[in-house]
This record gives C-alpha cells, sequence and structure tokens, in this order.
C-alpha cells in the first residue's frame, strides 16, 4: 500500500460521492462535503492529484451524485 497522496483522489471522490446521496436525508453533513470538495480543489491545484484521474473519473459516470462543476 502507498502512501503517496496522489492516490487519495478515488477515495474521497468515493467518499463524496456516498456523502452527496446520504446528504439528501441528513443536510448536517454540508461541511463535511464542503471539506472534501476543498481537499479535491487543492490537491488538483497543487498537483498532489493527478488532473488526468480527475477527468476520467468525471467522464467515467461511476461518481453520478457528484456535481463537478463545484470542484
Amino acid at each position: 500500500m502507498s502512501n503517496d497522496p496522489r492516490n487519495d483522489l478515488f477515495h474521497l471522490l468515493g467518499m463524496l460521492d456516498s456523502f452527496v446521496v446520504y446528504n439528501t436525508i441528513k443536510n448536517d453533513l454540508d461541511p463535511l462535503k464542503e471539506t472534501f470538495i476543498k481537499i479535491i480543489r487543492e490537491g488538483l491545484a497543487n498537483k498532489s492529484f493527478d488532473e488526468g484521474e480527475f477527468e476520467a473519473a468525471k467522464n467515467a459516470g461511476f461518481y453520478k451524485f457528484i456535481d463537478f462543476s463545484v470542484i
């Protein structure tokens, strides 16, 4: 198992996707959702996350509950 932070993007996207689904029921998860979005934005900006992987995730349809336009 690698400690490379670039490997965290898909894990964060998966958690964000899960929280978006659950957030339709429970709005107190909004701060956590915003934290995930902030981490992903910063990781993309400082190149900790691979932009190609992010684009692949956006186009894959797997994360259907994420509004990628806010990231």
